[in-house]
């Protein structure tokens, strides 16, 4: 027979608990108060014995066992809850790492602090969002991550000619991909934002977004568009040492390696 696992105490336990110990507060503030007066220290110890002191070893105990038990069966019921969903047709689980513990809900990684109740969710190693260490909240958030990065519509071919425009407008050649940003932003605005510039109607767009439409591009072999090939150029040596120069590209086991710059090169004479 298993043993019932505890529980934490309730909010109306502590808040009783905290009534109790206002009032024992206010008695001995009024003790306070009465200084040599020894009419005013009679009524208020008067007071002090009608609220006698408050117990709260039992609720500290109570709260101390059921942390011991979270910190025991948190990630074993983790990884259990996770697989049950994969199982029930939800996202498959993939164990990349175990300390610390790294999970692959594809295609998003999700690195988990179980002793914080912290789970990280990104993409290009950027954070889309931080969550409580519990399956149910990881895999909502996973869901909006993912809802976030498909909120404009998708073409392919479409991103590859804003990118090659981005990059035409620094003069071609190889250009580091964090220098190409703020042009590709400025390349996927609308023709609503390009009649009326306003913060209204301005489309944000971030690292995390980049390096997800570059895997979208691999995914869906359009590297080359119009006669034109995009490369991409790796970061080596030094380059990996400031993260902010360098995006992490990977596939959908979450392997990749780090890229600084982008070029365009025509494979035939481009249309």
């Amino acid at each position: 027979m298993s043993e019932t696992p505890p529980t934490p105490p309730s909010a109306a336990d502590l808040g009783a608990a905290v009534q109790a110990l206002k009032a024992r507060a206010r008695a001995l503030a009024t003790l306070a108060e009465a200084g040599t007066d020894v009419a005013a220290l009679r009524r208020a110890r008067s007071s002090l014995d009608r609220t006698p002191p408050v117990d709260d070893g039992p609720l500290v105990a109570r709260l101390d066992a059921w942390l011991a038990h979270e910190a025991a069966h948190r990630r074993p019921t983790l990884a259990r809850q996770l697989r049950q969903a994969a199982d029930a047709g939800g996202p498959e689980l993939v164990v990349l790492t175990r300390d610390p513990l790294e999970l692959r809900l594809p295609p998003l990684g999700v690195l988990v602090d179980v002793d914080a109740d912290r789970a990280d969710l990104t993409f290009g190693r950027e954070l889309l969002a931080r969550t409580g260490a519990r399956a149910d909240e990881i895999l909502a958030a996973r869901d909006a991550a993912l809802a976030a990065l498909h909120e404009h519509p998708w073409d392919a071919a479409d991103f590859h000619r804003a990118l090659r425009t981005a990059w035409q407008r620094r003069g071609a050649d190889w250009v580091e991909l964090v220098d190409l940003l703020p042009d590709l932003v400025l390349a996927l605005q609308s023709d609503r934002w390009r009649r009326d510039p306003s913060a209204r109607l301005f489309r944000p767009y971030s690292r995390a977004q980049l390096c997800y439409d570059l895997w979208r591009l691999r995914r869906d072999r359009a590297l080359t568009v119009d006669g034109w090939r995009l490369s991409l150029g790796s970061a080596t040596g030094d380059s990996t040492r400031d993260k902010k120069r360098v995006f992490w590209l990977e596939d959908d086991r979450g392997r990749g390696q780090y890229f600084l710059t982008l070029r365009f090169v025509a494979d035939a004479e481009p249309a």
